[in-house]
């Protein structure tokens, strides 16, 4: 969906500026325009001439009365503008935070006409193409992702996911991963995997630090595999207990959005089944040396082909993997 992006500065305050920080402003907003057009989001931008050059026309009973000026003189003025085209208004907002425009105004987002009713298409669940590049999907799948360091952990010792968490500096990054905490579906964990996650994701470090991934972790719809769990307290979490394989069978060929697996000891299980149908996996330039990797327990060998890669500034690389035919 296009979301408009919409600056408003105080005109007034751009000559009193030294030309060092003007430079230094442009620069700003250059770096900025870079980062959506990497990301594949930006589909349109541009800055206004100043309100002293707006012409206002207004008709009333049939005649028409040409003004100079703006239509409304206010502290703050329109000064351009960025069209974007992301799944979600949380990935639309997450990129407005980023517009230099915030550190002397503010930015307004409005959605565009587009999809019937205003409503937003259903999408994979997190996907390596970009937002505007994710294509519409009709089978539910069900899908791992996980963020992984370079040698292969998804966790390190004692379940430490931190490292995951601590890179704020890559707005392209931020916005992906943002965008797919908004994009729906069902989460599904196994018991040790879900323990972390309830013990992180609804804790006020994380609302404050993620707050836009905290929403979406903890409003959507969750199911946890555990035969020793007694209740699962984490927001709209569900507790089976019965057969994961069976369930996971039976809900595959029920009507809803994708699902998908974070992290988890229960994938290597579900590999061998046959049950995934694509891997999703952000390798991080980070070494831990010890901890969980994602395939523990695997048996048989498990071939599978590279379908999509997407690289980030801070170094991540997003590769999706579909299982061998």
């Amino acid at each position: 969906m296009k979301y408009l992006l919409m600056n408003y500065v105080n005109e007034a305050g751009w000559p009193k500026l030294t030309k060092a920080e003007q430079e230094q402003g442009m620069a700003a907003y250059m770096a900025y325009t870079e980062a959506l057009t990497k990301a594949g989001v930006l589909t349109g931008s541009n800055r206004l001439q100043p309100s002293s050059a707006a012409t206002t026309v207004r008709v009333t009973n049939g005649k028409s009365q040409v003004l100079d000026g703006p239509y409304a003189d206010s502290k703050e003025q329109l000064g351009g503008y960025f069209i974007i085209d992301v799944a979600y208004l949380d990935a639309a907002t997450a990129w407005a935070a980023r517009c230099p425009a915030t550190g002397h105004g503010v930015v307004e987002v409005r959605p565009l006409w587009g999809a019937p009713g205003g409503a937003a298409p259903e999408y994979e669940f997190g996907s390596c193409s970009t937002p505007g590049q994710k294509r519409r999907r009709n089978m539910r799948k069900l899908i791992v992702f996980n963020q992984v360091t370079l040698d292969g952990y998804f966790a390190g010792v004692n379940g430490d996911i931190s490292w995951a968490h601590k890179d704020k500096q890559d707005a392209e990054w931020n916005a992906f991963v943002a965008d797919n905490a908004s994009g729906g579906g069902m989460l599904l964990f196994g018991r040790i995997t879900y323990e972390l996650m309830a013990g992180y994701w609804p804790t006020p470090h994380a609302i404050k630090n993620d707050p836009i991934v905290a929403e979406g972790m903890n409003n959507l719809p969750k199911i946890v595999f555990s035969r020793t769990l007694d209740k699962a307290s984490w927001n709209n979490t569900k507790l089976v207990k019965g057969d994961m394989v069976a369930e996971i069978r039976k809900m595959k060929k029920e009507p809803g959005k994708d699902m998908a697996i974070l992290g988890s000891g229960i994938v290597s299980q579900l590999a061998q089944e046959g049950l995934i149908d694509e891997y999703q996996i952000a390798l991080n330039p980070v070494v831990l040396g010890k901890g969980r990797t994602m395939f523990d327990g695997i048996k048989e060998k498990l071939t599978l082909k590279l379908t999509k890669t997407r690289t980030f500034g801070n170094g991540n690389v997003m590769l999706c993997y579909e299982p061998m035919a």
